[in-house]
């Protein structure tokens, strides 16, 4: 199994970002998992991680009462540093983005609200060969 995890303190936009994954990953490999607090998906990505499920992928929004986006993706990095990570925001600091790229900790940054094309592609581009879906 290979995951996928997209935290974001909108429950809409969880909710959206669950329903265009799922129907653009079609292929029962793929886990589609989203929360709304950092712990929780940490959580769940670690406990996935222990049954055998492989974090490819991460979208993360950058402004979270939690915890900011930029220090997740370096707890994330961490840990799983193969994941590829995408930053989906419509608040983001710049200085922190750039760092985040000049530090290969970044793949991508897309602005809400996001184009569902651009985003499938640009997750697309982040899966190995093997597991294409465009």
């Amino acid at each position: 199994m290979k995951g996928i995890y997209c935290i974001d303190d909108d429950r809409l936009i969880t909710t959206v970002l669950k329903f265009q994954l799922s129907n653009a990953l079609k292929d029962p490999t793929f886990h589609v998992e989203v929360e709304n607090e950092t712990k929780v998906l940490w959580e769940k990505m670690t406990q996935d991680h222990a049954e055998g499920v492989e974090p490819i992928v991460c979208i993360v929004d950058f402004q979270m009462p939690d915890m900011q986006g930029d220090e997740f993706i370096r707890i994330v990095k961490e840990r799983f540093p193969e994941v590829r990570v995408i930053m989906l925001s419509g608040n983001s600091n710049a200085l922190l983005v750039s760092d985040l790229e000049e530090e290969g900790l970044l793949d991508f940054y897309v602005t809400k609200p996001w184009d569902k094309d651009d985003l499938l592609g640009k997750v697309n581009l982040c899966l190995p060969l093997n597991l294409k879906f465009m």
